[in-house]
């Protein structure tokens, strides 16, 4: 919502490997969308983090359904994984960090922080977000149009 900023970390990791990488973004966020799509054990620190956010979290319905299975966070020792992650790790580097900025997911983007997922009936106040498809264009046309 209203608190979301233009994510410039993708845009910065493509400029990063542009100008000093010796792989390219195919392959640095190959570990990445492999760890999100195999999991982790979650950890003492991780399930209370989650249990602190608990409330938050069982708001949005996205976050529900990954912090939340089953309505309460992971069990220590069980495994999250986060396949949709993945599946954008995927995406970033098959396409680019131009898909994110300017392409498909740039709309899935703005149209979650214009109208946020929130649960029906929850009675959080959660303001929509003033970002636009340009800003997120804008962004990387700076980040890594402009170093090229």
């Amino acid at each position: 919502g209203l608190s979301v900023g233009v994510p410039g970390t993708p845009a910065t990791w493509a400029l990063a490997l542009e100008l000093w990488g010796s792989i390219d973004l195919r392959d640095a966020l190959h570990p990445a969308a492999r760890l999100a799509r195999q999991g982790f054990v979650v950890d003492p620190t991780f399930h209370q983090q989650t249990a602190d956010n608990a409330a938050r979290f069982a708001d949005f319905t996205s976050t529900r359904e990954l912090f939340l299975p089953h309505g309460a966070p992971p069990p220590e020792g069980s495994v999250l994984r986060n396949r949709d992650l993945a599946r954008t790790y995927d995406l970033l580097g098959r396409h680019g960090t131009e898909f994110l900025y300017e392409g498909d997911l740039a709309d899935e983007i703005v149209a979650t922080v214009m109208e946020p997922p929130v649960v029906p009936g929850s009675t959080r106040i959660v303001r929509p977000g003033l970002m636009r498809l340009p800003d997120l264009a804008a962004l990387h046309g700076r980040l890594v149009h402009g170093h090229r």
